[in-house]
């Protein structure tokens, strides 16, 4: 069986350091809002900001991947969900984004069309890392590379590999 399947909810999620920043972001913001508006606009921030925030990691969770013979699905959690045929699909490219304190890389997918998507629950950052990001990269590319008959690039994928 050559189907990949991913689902968001199974991929590493934000540490215990990103969840301490984002409260302590909501309190400070809180505090500035109760200095500003007085204590109602610091209590609508207090109670709306973390709603907010619980819902897009909720939504983000929703999102999966599937790659098969058909060609390559996915959702990201908002909008609707995508399915984008082997025909369609130009190029499965390995992305990385490094600044000084992160590195990100994911798999963006290039249609026809010039459209680019990025492939959800399939991402590496240096503050959640997914140890099994590179091994399913090459997966997926290696599916791309069998189905289109295209060269996967599968050296594309150690590229991106960050120093240990």
């Amino acid at each position: 069986m050559d189907d990949l399947y991913l689902s968001a909810a199974d991929q590493p999620g934000p540490g215990t350091e990103a969840w301490f920043n984002a409260v302590a972001a909501v309190l400070l913001l809180s505090v500035w809002a109760s200095a500003c508006f007085g204590i109602p606009g610091g209590l609508l921030v207090l109670v709306t900001l973390p709603a907010l925030l619980v819902q897009l990691q909720r939504r983000r969770r929703l999102g999966w991947l599937r790659v098969d013979a058909g060609g390559i699905g996915f959702f990201t959690g908002f909008r609707r969900s995508r399915e984008l045929a082997w025909t369609d699909i130009r190029a499965v490219e390995v992305r990385k984004i490094s600044t000084r304190r992160t590195q990100s890389i994911w798999l963006r997918v290039r249609t026809g069309s010039g459209r680019r998507h990025r492939l959800p629950a399939l991402t590496f950052t240096s503050q959640v890392p997914n140890p099994g990001f590179f091994d399913l990269a090459d997966q997926v590319l290696a599916l791309w590379g069998r189905y289109s008959g295209e060269d996967s690039g599968e050296d594309a994928s150690t590229d991106a590999e960050p120093e240990a």
